[in-house]
């Protein structure tokens, strides 16, 4: 008979746990959410890499905050490599306006 109570006790003693833990967790969730509502995305697109990085780690990873900041630091690539591109085909036309101009010369 008391074995079968410490089991039952021990039952109880671990549903609390879990209930206490689910209770955490939907606690963290709301505060999270909270303040997610208070995120301002043009400040976070002025931050500096490394502010935008310390920012992005104080949220686990599958928050809103560390999506949106993944999100950030996909635009910033990608405003990175549109900027390269850019600058690869001035390049690539100052290139062949130049090779044209010497042909130009060497032609007459």
């Amino acid at each position: 008979m008391s074995d079968m109570l410490d089991e039952i006790q021990d039952s109880l003693r671990a549903q609390g746990q879990r209930l206490r833990d689910q209770q955490r967790q939907a606690e963290a969730q709301a505060q999270l959410a909270a303040e997610y509502r208070t995120v301002d995305r043009k400040a976070l697109s002025k931050m500096s890499d490394k502010a935008l990085a310390e920012w992005q780690s104080r949220y686990p990873p599958g928050s809103p905050q560390f999506i949106l900041a993944e999100y950030e630091w996909q635009r910033r690539l990608t405003v990175a490599q549109v900027r390269a591109s850019r600058f690869a085909a001035l390049m690539a036309l100052l290139g062949a306006v130049v090779g044209a101009w010497i042909t130009w010369l060497t032609s007459k």
